[in-house]
């Protein structure tokens, strides 16, 4: 999506993404009106449907582990072990198997997206 700075782009997908309830209109998902302001429904239909939202400037808890980071971005369906697995996996298959275990603040910013 492109448009000039102040156009609204950011305002749409934070909608889109259900992170801003401030607005006039309503959800509706397989005719159903949707309380966004209901954490749970939010949480079920990112989960139904497969969606989410990749901030511009990553939100990384530089406490936690890469994997954990990952892990939690993610963490909707699965057990922590099958993530686990399926996070070292997916870094094995990108090459980047050597940063699954330290904490973010390791990583250079090419990295943290």
């Amino acid at each position: 999506m492109t448009g000039p700075s102040g156009s609204g782009k950011s305002t749409l997908l934070n909608i889109i993404g259900m992170l801003d309830t401030e607005f006039d209109g309503e959800y509706i998902i397989d005719n159903s009106i949707i309380d966004l302001n209901n954490p749970v429904n939010t949480t079920f239909l990112r989960k139904k449907y497969y969606f989410g939202y990749v901030f511009q400037n990553s939100l990384i808890n530089e406490k936690q582990s890469i994997t954990r980071n990952i892990i939690s971005s993610v963490d909707y369906n699965k057990k922590k072990k099958e993530m686990q697995t399926r996070v070292i996996k997916t870094l094995n298959m990108v090459g980047l198997h050597d940063i699954n275990r330290p904490t973010p603040f390791c990583l250079v910013e090419r990295n943290k997206d």
